[in-house]
């Protein structure tokens, strides 16, 4: 369909709608703050609920841990070597010692040999992370006594009891030692354990509700000192380190304070802050600690001077002790938690207090939770300035085009919508980027550690909304773009009036043509038929009265067709105008629109005029007439052949014109018979050129073959029954200088006596009255007039095949 011409109403109206635009712009720029405010608290507040609710903390704690891992050198496969720390000395109970000594736990009398024996070089501090209040065994006292004395006069030696009992339920807390309870030389060896099992932080000191040492010396301390910060003490001391007490009660190691843990640092929600906690800083993996078997010292298979100075720790790092805990060692991606003894984890904690105090370890610092929210805030804005801006750029030139160019938009908008897309995940992924160096580099240079995981979500949630928004106002513009189109489309009414006008008179100039071809083939087969014999002329009249009784149905059914087009044209424009009435329009459109409605009124009462005059008149006529003529013919009998062929020949489409003679016989087969008229299928040769042949000799050889089969056809479904599937098969194939044409079907068959008889004059097999010049006539066709050949094959009771041999014309030789 050609584009309506451009009228000067459309025109005025097209600068109107211009002026417009450019106040629709404002419009669309305040909802897009709006948009932006609205999307803005909207994440922001799910991200408050989500970290308030702890669902958040479980990642954080992860991150965390990450980073203390080193990411950058494990991503990069940077081997990782920590220096061996030769302050701290691990003797342990392993599972070798334990089946050499065929005992567990370790008898009071190896326990004093072996404290004998390490305090003999004078170490610095004997860490013993073994509870020991009762006599192993129960009936040696003597040993039990002498290891007592041993506690007592070892003033460098510190136990270790469990004042709080850990998270799980029915762990309760454990004595220490009475006599070093007495002395004031045991420390509390509670560890904390966070949700997903890990330790990150430890006690410096625990209030207890109640403690045991009020029963031993009848008070109750004001705080128990953990055993990590009682072992550092005497280093401290020895090696002249400034250990004192801030105003705030906060403990200070050297110019080193170390922050008290509240309950929302860092990750942590609501955290279990008791008491006086810290963060660690893990460093030493397992494998990097000074160890000694615990037989290896009591047989003297250790270097000497192995404890002078040192600080001893002793402890069990046998499986079987069940004193493990998961920590955040640095270990490769995807590995399994590293699992550590109790042991290693108070020479790391010490390890920790002792470099903090010499200024080679910071400790783990975070920003109040007000601070926190900034961040958290400063990101979100950062996304949204960069996000939102890539999705709105030039705005209002979009919006002018939007009216301008509606034909482009579409494709307009797929491509700044992928663009777009693209874009918002480039900037996302360079924010989140941006956001791991800082955090990474804030952790790595001075041990902050900031929240990752609510800014990183605000910023992909941004990237995801910022989508979704500019999505909905591609599907807004959408529909800007639909109410201009129909705006347009009134400015097109003028136009489809002449359009209608068009078809109406292309209509009635069908109708004559049909007409004229009814005449025409009257005419034809009167004058094809002249000089016959009269079974020639009664066989001929016949078949040209079956073609015309065919072309009467096919003119009925297009007519029909044209008439349900027309009324669906009428409608539509009906509705049309109707929808223009209801919207507010200028005086003069209106006036235009009521002009219009009057001329189709006027059309579709002209045209059903002629529809009735043709279905109720002239086509129930001709039928009716034709038939009588039909049956007055059948009754006659004629006799001879002969004359010329009276046909122009013509540039015919073979394919085309044996389709119509298909669909002339299936349009009869259904009016004989509903049940019949799908078995005729056609397989024809797209390669057929069109060349000059009469029209009426192909149909007319076409339609008596594909009688004979439908009779064929009908004798064997009378044979077999209602099992049997009755098929007529039609087929072309392209030759180089002819055509063949293909008729075969699976009816009766020819007996083969009859096959050398089929083609002759009143010659019949058929079962009904038959004048047997069918196939007389199709031959003379065929040969005689075009030059061709006709040759049968069949088999009886099977099927029955006629092979055309049509010669090209490339010349009209009428």
């Amino acid at each position: 369909m050609k584009s309506a011409p451009k009228s000067l109403e459309y025109q005025k109206n097209l600068s109107k709608n211009v002026l417009s635009s450019r106040l629709e712009w404002l419009k669309k720029l305040w909802s897009d703050w709006q948009a932006r405010f609205f999307f803005a608290i909207l994440i922001l507040g799910a991200i408050f609920i989500l970290r308030a609710a702890g669902f958040l903390q479980i990642y954080e704690l992860q991150a965390f841990d990450w980073y203390g891992q080193n990411p950058v050198e494990s991503l990069l496969k940077i081997p990782v070597e920590q220096k061996l720390d030769d302050r701290i000395v691990i003797v342990e109970i392993s599972e070798t010692d334990i089946k050499n000594l065929a005992t567990y736990p370790l008898e009071d009398k190896e326990l004093a040999d072996l404290l004998t024996k390490i305090n003999r070089e004078k170490p610095n501090v004997i860490g013993l992370d073994i509870y020991r209040d009762l006599p192993v065994p129960k009936d040696n006292t003597v040993e039990y006594n002498r290891l007592q004395k041993i506690f007592a006069e070892t003033d460098n030696l510190v136990g270790i009891e469990k004042v709080v009992g850990t998270h799980s339920p029915g762990i309760e807390p454990i004595r220490g030692n009475s006599t070093l309870l007495r002395a004031g030389r045991v420390g509390a060896n509670d560890q904390i354990l966070d949700l997903d099992g890990f330790i990150r932080r430890t006690f410096l000191a625990i209030t207890p509700a109640n403690h045991f040492s009020e029963e031993l010396t009848g008070t109750q301390p004001n705080f128990i000192e953990s055993f990590a910060i009682k072992i550092a003490a005497f280093y401290f001391k020895e090696h002249n380190l400034n250990v004192s007490q801030e105003p705030t009660n906060e403990l200070r190691l050297g110019n080193t304070v170390l922050p008290q843990f509240l309950a929302n640092d860092g990750g942590y929600v609501r955290a279990d802050d008791s008491s006086y906690q810290i963060f660690i800083n893990w460093r030493i993996p397992p494998k990097k600690w000074t160890k000694l078997s615990v037989v290896d010292v009591l047989n003297n298979n250790v270097p000497p001077d192995s404890f002078k100075d040192k600080i001893v720790l002793i402890g069990n790092t046998a499986p079987s002790s069940n004193d493990m805990f998961n920590v955040p060692y640095y270990r490769e991606s995807f590995a399994a938690p590293s699992s550590v003894y109790g042991v290693e984890v108070q020479a790391n904690i010490i390890k920790h207090l002792i470099d903090v105090a010499e200024g080679n370890r910071t400790v783990i610092k975070t920003i109040p939770n007000l601070w926190e929210w900034f961040w958290i805030v400063f990101w979100l804005f950062l996304s949204y300035r960069f996000i939102w801006a890539a999705g709105n750029t030039k705005q209002s030139k979009i919006l002018f085009e939007e009216q301008t160019k509606p034909s482009s938009l579409l494709r307009a908008d797929r491509f700044k919508s992928a663009k777009f897309l693209f874009t918002a995940i480039a900037i996302v992924t360079i924010l989140s980027l941006l956001l791991f160096i800082f955090t990474y580099g804030a952790y790595v240079f001075n041990k902050f550690w900031l929240p990752v995981i609510p800014p990183a979500l605000a910023i992909v949630s941004t990237g995801v909304f910022t989508n979704i928004a500019v999505y909905i106002d591609k599907i807004e513009r959408a529909n800007q773009h639909l109410n201009f189109k129909v705006r347009e489309r009134t400015q097109q009414i003028e136009y489809q009036k002449n359009l209608l006008n068009a078809k109406n008179a292309s209509l009635n100039n069908t109708i004559k043509k049909l007409q004229d071809r009814e005449e025409q083939l009257i005419a034809q087969d009167r004058l094809v038929n002249v000089g016959k014999l009269a079974e020639n002329l009664c066989h001929e009249l016949n078949n040209s009265l079956n073609i015309f009784i065919s072309h009467s149905f096919m003119i009925e059914a297009e007519l029909k067709e044209i008439k349900q087009q027309l009324e669906a044209t009428i409608t539509e424009h009906f509705l049309l105008i109707e929808k223009l009435e209801k919207e507010e329009l200028p005086p003069a459109l209106k006036a235009e629109i009521k002009l219009l409605s009057a001329r189709i009124n006027f059309v579709e009462s002209e045209s059903t005029e002629i529809m009735t005059e043709v279905f109720e008149g002239c086509l129930p006529t001709i039928k009716k007439h034709a038939k009588l003529m039909s049956s007055i013919f059948k009754n006659m009998v004629f006799h001879g052949f002969g004359g010329k062929n009276p046909h122009n020949s013509e540039l015919l489409n073979i394919n085309q014109t044996i389709t119509e003679a298909i669909n002339t016989r299936t349009i009869l087969l259904n009016k004989e018979d509903q049940n019949l008229g799908d078995f005729i299928k056609f397989n024809p040769d797209s390669q057929i050129e069109p060349f000059y042949l009469n029209s009426i000799d192909l149909k007319q050889v076409i339609l008596n073959l594909i009688n004979n089969a439908i009779d064929a056809i009908r004798t064997q479904e009378k044979k077999l029954g209602t099992e049997y599937k009755p098929l007529i098969l039609i087929s072309t194939l392209n030759c180089r200088d002819r055509v063949e044409i293909r008729v075969k079907d699976n009816g009766i068959g020819i007996a083969p006596s009859n096959l050398p008889l089929i083609f002759d004059r009143f010659f019949s097999q058929k079962e009904q009255f038959s004048t047997g010049l069918g196939l007389a006539i199709v031959q003379d066709i065929v040969e005689k007039k075009n030059k061709g050949s006709i040759s049968v094959k069949s088999k009886q009771s099977a099927w029955t095949e006629f092979t055309i041999s049509w010669p090209k014309i490339v010349k009209n030789l009428s």
